[in-house]
This record gives structure tokens, sequence and C-alpha cells, in this order.
């Protein structure tokens, strides 16, 4: 599954991915634990489905004008009580401390269904196309 930020400026769209599933060409991977231990890879990972708040990711303006792009791996741990995100922290770093700022920024506000998931690694690739 693939959640997309789209936006148009002039004649160049930019977008942020956010890949909840497993790719082979050597992106990083999404995972996550569940409320009982087990962690969960791949096409496993169903932690998408219990999301139940959800911002979409900012690319900062300056970031974009500087062409930066890359992918960021980040550990979200969760309250496994409310749903809410404690720490972010960012396990591979897109190289860019704005780029990898903004997503966390993004993280923090997200909520999941309380008792599901407790911990989730979730890759986000910040691309810039042009039209």
């Amino acid at each position: 599954m693939k959640l997309r930020v789209v936006a148009v400026f002039g004649s160049v769209i930019f977008h942020t991915s956010l890949v909840a599933s497993a790719t082979d060409n050597g992106r990083y991977h999404a995972g996550a634990v569940d409320a009982k231990g087990v962690r969960h890879q791949g096409r496993d990972v169903h932690w998408i489905q219990d999301v139940i708040y959800s911002v979409r990711p900012d690319y900062p303006l300056s970031e974009r004008a500087l062409h930066h792009t890359g992918s960021v791996l980040l550990q979200l741990n969760l309250d496994l009580r409310t749903g809410r995100v404690t720490k972010v922290i960012v396990l591979k770093s897109t190289g860019f401390s704005k780029l990898d700022q903004s997503i966390v920024d993004t993280f923090r506000q997200w909520r999941w269904k309380p008792g599901k998931w407790r911990e989730i690694e979730v890759p986000v690739t910040f691309t810039l196309t042009a039209l």
C-alpha cells in the first residue's frame, strides 16, 4: 500500500511516498511489532490499516528548491493504551536534517488504534518528479 502527498508548483510535481509494504529494489523495508511482541515484516505488515489519525508529510520548500531527495527509515514507538507516538527514532537518514526533521514532526502527530501496535518501522522516500 502506498500513500502519496502531491503538491504541484508550476510544471513540477513534488511528492512524498510512504511505503507501507516491503520492496526488493534496495529501499528500506517496513516492519512492526504488535501488542504481543510479535514482529511482522514485508507483506505481513498491516499497521497502515490501524491508523486513526494522520497528517500529510511536509516536503519543505527550502529542500525542494535545493533538490534534496532521499529515503529515511523511522522507528515509531507507540503507547499501547492510547495509540499515540511516544518516540520517533531516525534509523537511517536521508542525509538532510530538514527532511528528516519534517517527517519526524509528521509522525509525532499520527495515532493508531490502541492496543494493536507497540513499534512500527516505516520507510519514507522524498522524490522530485518533473512533468
